[in-house]
């Protein structure tokens, strides 16, 4: 089976997305169910709440459309954003991307000093730091911040994070 969205009814064309070995299940309710390795999909297809399609590295609910990532197998790729960080633009969060399975992050001052931990346990490549506090629940000062990924594996990515109040 090949979906594709479009934008709107919009000639562009966004997104193609081919689900082998497909089903239709027309029992209703908004399910999201789990396949494959790489993307799963949501989105409405049709009347929202009463179709859902799955198959090979794609499944399709109806709701949203969003997307998550598998694992990583490594910490070679992480990294963080926004930075800097400025609550006064709206900024709610921190997002650590492409974490594998099981990485330790430490976020440390200038000065070495541990100011959170996070274990990823999320299934998905990615871990949000919200609200945006230390290990003892008060907002981060401005300034640069050191965090380092550990994977399961002890190999280690340093970056750099920055506040700005």
């Amino acid at each position: 089976m090949t979906m594709v969205f479009s934008a709107l009814g919009a000639v562009a064309l966004m997104a193609q997305y081919t689900i082998p070995n497909s089903s239709t299940n027309a029992g209703g309710g908004s399910v999201l169910m789990t396949g494959g390795e790489g993307y799963s999909v949501m989105g409405s297809m049709g009347v929202p709440g009463v179709t859902s399609m799955s198959g090979g590295a794609y499944t399709v609910a109806p709701g949203v459309i969003a997307s998550q990532r598998a694992p990583k197998p490594d910490v070679s790729l992480v990294h963080a954003y926004p930075v800097p960080f400025i609550p006064s633009r709206g900024h709610a969060q921190i997002v650590f991307t492409s974490l594998p399975a099981g990485a330790n992050i430490y976020v440390y001052t200038i000065a070495g000093e541990l100011v959170k931990k996070f274990v990823n346990q999320s299934g998905t490549d990615e871990l949000q730091w919200a609200p945006v506090e230390n290990e003892a629940g008060e907002g981060l000062a401005s300034g640069v911040y050191i965090f380092v990924a550990e994977g399961s594996d002890k190999s280690r990515k340093t970056g750099k994070l920055m506040v700005i109040k």
